[in-house]
């Protein structure tokens, strides 16, 4: 199948002409003063591509292409599938007539076409008859905009990338905060929150460095990077996330702490490092392997040599490693994750927020949980609480809490609420903790599983690939509905 058209329907191509489109709505200066963006698909075609020669771009327009992809879906859910991540799910439709781009130019000749919608709902047509869930990424700074792909004949959710890329400052957190909430409640879709993908420089490298923020055009090599400044603030911005309401995505690594990893330019496979002319490192580095146990490469994962190597000091980084250290970055999650699945209520969306001394990041939610974020230079008071349940780090004082360190601290349930107790008891009610105090605090029953595991290896699809990703796997199922 061509870029454009099929054989069996294509008009002549004659008039297609090469073009640029130079454009940096998505923040990335990649897409400048890049080589034509049209590649010779066969003796008489021209096909286009918006990211590498490899992939040249489908005609969404064309029904055969609609429903190959539709086929894909149901592959996928038909084998279990639980839900399907959507590739720059902002992307796909094209203007017809492939316009050059111009600054300013309404609608975007290939960014957040209103003709996608109608994409999406055949596919969510397919994807409610399986009771999956459809997840995208899109790259929009207009959360309006964003909030229309979640109506409800659309996507479920998709990732929260303005969270993401927001500086850790205390008024650029709420803002994107108060945005989300407020956009999804139009939307009636609930809101997601992510701290890193694959496209972003990793957490702790980046929290670590002076501009804290993220933009694919700051990418530089040797930007300098105060490790242990960035993953105390990890820390605090996980328990963050995990107070906030709605879901968190959790990429993977991101409970290991992981840094990004230094990849030798002559191991860089990420296309943008190629056409930044060699200035932008690329991506390659939060998409190292993860390091599982021993001592040194491959760290359990593969043979010795995989398609980007793991750097040699990655040993304290494994899960065996932090598996038993009460202090680490996985017990911190395992942690949160447990407390979280015990007393969060999954249904409310409201928070409030709380007043404190400037740097203080603070609100209530009204199953009783406070969540409080130090963002200042200095301690600050907590606000008031009965009990604290989890710190990302210690608390030299009961009463302060320390620079870039957060706090699940126990409130005064709102009125009428009922009384939601945590999974364990007493341990949580009556000490002053750190992760390390209520990770070593016994779990009841329903939360006695280990979280560690690796994933089965998904089948091939015969179809070949597509922008889509499988999130997880299940129990295979019949569809509810005969599928369209």
């Amino acid at each position: 199948m061509g870029a454009f058209d099929s054989p069996e329907t294509a008009e002549p191509l004659t008039n297609l002409r090469a073009m640029r489109w130079e454009d940096d709505s998505m923040g990335s200066e990649q897409l400048r003063n890049c080589e034509a963006l049209m590649i010779q698909m066969g003796a008489d075609q021209l096909g286009m591509y918006l990211a590498t020669p490899e992939q040249p771009d489908l005609s969404w327009a064309h029904p055969r292409v609609r429903q190959e992809h539709e086929d894909i879906l149901r592959f996928w859910f038909d084998r279990g599938a639980a839900g399907i991540r959507i590739d720059s799910a902002a992307l796909l439709a094209k203007a017809p007539d492939l316009p050059d781009f111009e600054p300013g130019r309404d609608p975007h000749p290939y960014v957040d076409r209103d003709e996608l919608h109608d994409i999406y709902r055949s596919w969510r047509s397919v994807a409610d008859a399986y009771d999956g869930v459809l997840i995208g990424e899109l790259w929009l700074p207009d959360v309006k905009r964003f909030a229309r792909y979640l109506r409800p004949d659309e996507l479920h959710t998709a990732f929260n990338v303005d969270f993401l890329s927001r500086p850790w400052a205390p008024d650029e957190l709420r803002a994107s905060i108060d945005a989300t909430l407020a956009a999804h409640a139009g939307a009636g879709a609930p809101a997601t929150w992510v701290l890193c993908n694959h496209d972003v420089t990793r957490t702790v490298t980046r929290y670590g460095r002076a501009e804290t923020g993220f933009a694919f055009a700051a990418k530089r090599f040797g930007t300098p990077t105060d490790l242990a400044l960035g993953t105390r603030r990890a820390r605090a911005a996980a328990l963050l996330t995990l107070a906030l309401p709605g879901a968190v995505y959790l990429y993977q690594g991101e409970d290991l702490g992981l840094v990004e990893a230094q990849i030798p330019r002559d191991r860089i496979t990420d296309p943008m490092h190629r056409r930044s002319g060699g200035i932008d490192p690329g991506r390659d580095g939060c998409r190292v392997p993860l390091p599982w146990e021993g001592e040194r490469p491959p760290y359990g994962f593969g043979g010795r040599d995989t398609w980007l190597p793991r750097p040699t000091d990655w040993a304290p980084y494994t899960a065996a490693r932090q598996e038993n250290d009460p202090d680490s970055m996985l017990s911190l999650y395992r942690t949160a994750l447990r407390l979280r699945r015990g007393w969060a209520d999954p249904g409310s969306q409201a928070l409030t927020w709380l007043e404190g001394e400037p740097g203080l990041l603070a609100f209530a939610r009204a199953d009783g949980l406070i969540c409080a974020v130090n963002l200042a230079d200095e301690p600050v008071p907590l606000p008031a609480h009965t009990a604290v349940l989890l710190s990302s780090g210690p608390l030299d004082d009961a009463a302060l809490l320390p620079a870039d360190t957060a706090a699940w601290l126990r409130g005064c349930p709102a009125p009428r609420a009922p009384p939601t107790p945590t999974p364990h008891g007493r341990e949580c009610h009556d000490r002053t903790t750190s992760s390390a105090a209520v990770a070593s605090a016994p779990a009841c029953g329903a939360h006695r599983r280990s979280v560690r595991g690796r994933p089965p290896r998904p089948p091939t699809s015969p179809h070949g690939p597509a922008p889509i990703c499988l999130l997880s796997r299940r129990r295979r199922r019949t569809p509810s509905t005969t599928a369209p």
